[in-house]
C-alpha cells in the first residue's frame, strides 16, 4: 500500500506537470495563432496562471481563479494605459505594479495584488522587449493567458475529483430509490 504522503507528493507531481505542459502547450498555440512577438513568454504566463491557481479543493480552486483574474485584469489595464502613454521604464513600472497593488488592496480582491503585480511587471517587460506590440494588444494578451491558464488549473481539479463527484451521485442516486 502507498503511503498517504507519498501518494499525496505524487498527485500534487501530476497536478502541476500537468497543468504547466497544458497551460505552456495552450499558450504556445494562442500566441503562435494571433502570431504575436511574444508567444513564448505568454505561454510561460498561461503556465504560470495555472500553475498559482492550483489549491486544495476545487472550492479553493475557484477562489484562487477569481481573484487572479480580478488583479491581472486590473494590472493589465494600468499597464496598458501607462504604456499608451509613455515608454517603458523601470521607474514606470515600479510605479504601475504600487498603483495595482494600491487598487487590489484597496478593493479588497485580488490576493492582494501578488499575481496582478506579476501581471504587470510581464507586461512592462514584453512592451521593453517589443516597443511595436501595441500595449492594449499585450495586456488583452496576457490576461487571455491567464484565463487559459486558470481554467486550465479548475478543470484539471475538476477531472481529479470527478471519482469523488461519481461516487456522491451514485450514493444519492441509490438513496433516491430505496
Amino acid at each position: 500500500m502507498i503511503q498517504p504522503r507519498l501518494r499525496e507528493a505524487a498527485v500534487w507531481t501530476v497536478r502541476y506537470g500537468l497543468t504547466s505542459l497544458f497551460g505552456f502547450l495552450s499558450g504556445l498555440a494562442m500566441g503562435r495563432w494571433l502570431d504575436t512577438p511574444s508567444a513564448d513568454i505568454g505561454a510561460l504566463w498561461c503556465a504560470i496562471a495555472g500553475m498559482t491557481t492550483l489549491q486544495t479543493t476545487v472550492s479553493e480552486t475557484w477562489t484562487a481563479m477569481r481573484a487572479q483574474l480580478l488583479g491581472t485584469f486590473t494590472g493589465a489595464v494600468i499597464a496598458a494605459v501607462y504604456l499608451a502613454l509613455l515608454p517603458f521604464s523601470a521607474i514606470g513600472m515600479a510605479l504601475c505594479i504600487a498603483a495595482t497593488v494600491l487598487a487590489c488592496r484597496l478593493s479588497r480582491y485580488a490576493d492582494n495584488g501578488r499575481q496582478a503585480a506579476v501581471n504587470v511587471a510581464v507586461i512592462m517587460v514584453i512592451s521593453s522587449l517589443h516597443p511595436d506590440l501595441n500595449p492594449f494588444a499585450n495586456s488583452a494578451l496576457r490576461f487571455a493567458e491567464a484565463c487559459v491558464g486558470t481554467a486550465i488549473a479548475l478543470l484539471l481539479m475538476h477531472l481529479w475529483n470527478s471519482r469523488e463527484y461519481l461516487r456522491r451521485w451514485s450514493t444519492a442516486r441509490r438513496g433516491r430509490h430505496d
